[in-house]
This record gives C-alpha cells, sequence and structure tokens, in this order.
C-alpha cells in the first residue's frame, strides 16, 4: 500500500529537480536537434522540388528544341530532295534534248547520204544495164 508521508514532499521535490535538469540537459538539446533536423529535412525537399521543377523545364525546353530541330531537318532534307530531283529532271530532259537532236541529225546525214548515193547509181545504170545486156547478148550495145 502506498504511505503518505512526509518523503512525498521530497519525493516532489526531487523529480520537479531532475524534471528542470533532465529539461535543461536533455530534453531541451534533443529537442534542438530534432527542430534542426527536421527543418534541414523540410529545406532539402524544398531544394528537391525546386530540383525537379528546373529539371522538368530543362526536359521540357530540351524535348521543344529537338521537336524544332527535328522539324528543321525535315524541311531541309525535303529541300534537298525537291532541289534533287529538279536537277535529275533537267538533267534528264537535257539528255533526252541532246539524244533527239543526234537522232534528228543523223536522219539528216542519212538522207543526204542515200540521196547522194541514189544519184550516183542513176548516173551507173545505164552503164550496167548495157553490160548485162552485152554479156547476154554476147556482143557490146
Amino acid at each position: 500500500m502506498i504511505d503518505l508521508n512526509s518523503t512525498l514532499v521530497i519525493q516532489w521535490v526531487i523529480f520537479i529537480f531532475v524534471m528542470i535538469f533532465l529539461n535543461q540537459f536533455l530534453f531541451k538539446p534533443v529537442l534542438r536537434i530534432v527542430d534542426a533536423r527536421r527543418e534541414k529535412v523540410e529545406g532539402t525537399q524544398e531544394s528537391a522540388a525546386q530540383t525537379n521543377a528546373r529539371t522538368r523545364e530543362h526536359k521540357e525546353s530540351y524535348e521543344t528544341q529537338i521537336a524544332q530541330a527535328q522539324e528543321r531537318l525535315a524541311r531541309e532534307s525535303q529541300a534537298v530532295r525537291e532541289k534533287t530531283a529538279g536537277a535529275a529532271r533537267e538533267q534528264m530532259d537535257k539528255a533526252r534534248d541532246e539524244a533527239m537532236r543526234l537522232v534528228e541529225s543523223m536522219r539528216q546525214r542519212i538522207d543526204v547520204e542515200y540521196d547522194k548515193v541514189r544519184a550516183e547509181m542513176a548516173g551507173d545504170i545505164d552503164q550496167v544495164a548495157r553490160l548485162i545486156s552485152g554479156k547476154i547478148l554476147g556482143r557490146d550495145v
């Protein structure tokens, strides 16, 4: 059973003294350390959140720049393809025109040669006919 006597006052004085002592030398320093740590953690979390926000901004900026670069590259590639196709088409047209000019020139030369050979042979036809007739008849015609 608990007795209430004069030691109760002494126990209360000791208890209060221990509480003041512990509060001064244990609880307050520990609470200061806990508060400092909490502030540090909150600061770190805030810093991490800011870093994440900056990272997102940089990522978005980077993706935007990549998209712009890809779009610019596609436009330049298309322009080069069109320019190359135009140059190829122009060269094909020039080659075709040159080939047609050569064909026409050769036709004209063939026509000239044909007329020349025909004129030469027209003069020789009488002589050849006389030779053949003379051989068939066995005398000069």
